[in-house]
């Protein structure tokens, strides 16, 4: 597996656990989420399904600010109307076939969760986190998803975490190849 030695910091109050690989037993991977940006730096998730199909796509605000026992607010949700097999892009200032839902426009200042599901009950697609800032350093034609060996040292800060870049043949290789 290659991995491009970019990285960008990422300075949110994320909760490790919920993105170290901590799984409920009857939950299964079956892909990723991935942020990269077009060319005017607003946010686009890349969903690589890896078996089956990605169906569900949603979006919430990090965990900063919150206390143990509250919620994520959620901000939106782009369903398909079949499951979409392998890689597909989602813009979420202009969600596109075969993505269904609402455009979102992000906070500069904010701090955001990716999350998504397969076509199967119980299969999920691993979580990708990320800052408003950090996307006007972000490349247009690599892939970012959060570097897995600083989400599990649970004794790292969790405003530690980083973006690790891929090109998109790379994430997809990579996403798919674990197991």
């Amino acid at each position: 597996m290659s991995r491009s030695a970019r990285r960008v910091a990422l300075g949110t109050g994320i909760l490790a656990v919920a993105l170290s690989g901590c799984i409920a037993p009857d939950v299964e991977v079956s892909g990723a989420l991935g942020v990269t940006v077009d060319e005017e730096a607003r946010p686009v998730l890349v969903v690589e399904a890896c078996d089956g199909g990605a169906t569900v796509v949603s979006l919430s605000f990090d965990r900063e600010g919150l206390t143990d026992d509250e919620v994520n607010e959620d901000i939106g949700q782009w369903t398909a109307a079949e499951p979409v097999p392998g890689a597909s892009e989602l813009a979420l200032h202009a969600p596109a076939a075969p993505w269904q839902g609402e455009a979102v426009e992000l906070a500069v200042d904010r701090g955001y969760i990716a999350g998504g599901q397969g076509a199967a009950e119980g299969e999920v697609l691993t979580q990708v986190s990320f800052r408003g800032p950090d996307l006007a350093g972000l490349d247009p034609d690599l892939v970012y998803r959060n570097d897995p060996d600083s989400l599990t040292n649970l004794d790292a800060d969790p405003g530690d975490s980083a973006l690790v870049a891929s090109t998109p043949e790379e994430f997809s290789a990579e996403v798919c190849s674990r197991g």
